[in-house]
């Protein structure tokens, strides 16, 4: 018997690559799984590659030559030209800002007229 063939989801070409269901290809192979031939995946690879993709860093960090913006605080919350003071480079970026809260009751609120019990 031969191999099981199926069809690339990118090019649509016949693959024996069969990806099964994995919460890090969720996204990309939904419940079922998928089949991506060997020309893809390597396509795929290089772009992920060139692309130098530095994912969640505290400061924004240069794809092209790994500078470290510290002063990137002050950047709005996207830009597609950002040139490097480094290198000149331009590239693009994402701001993600995370937003917490603390919250407790008020003091007002205790009941002896807002003082605090003792510790």
């Amino acid at each position: 018997m031969g191999a099981t063939v199926y069809i690339c989801k990118r090019c649509g070409m016949p693959t024996e690559n069969y990806y099964s269901y994995s919460p890090y290809l969720a996204g990309l192979a939904g419940a079922e799984g998928i089949s991506i031939c060997d020309a893809c995946t390597t396509e795929l690879n290089n772009i992920r590659e060139w692309e130098n993709e530095q994912f969640e860093t505290r400061n924004l960090v240069c794809p092209w030559c790994g500078y470290e913006d510290r002063d990137s605080w002050e950047l709005s919350d996207s830009d597609d030209s950002y040139t490097c003071p480094e290198c000149g480079e331009v590239f693009a970026y994402e701001r993600n800002i995370t937003v917490t809260y603390t919250s407790r009751k008020r003091e007002q609120d205790y009941p002896r007229g807002g003082v605090m019990p003792d510790a």
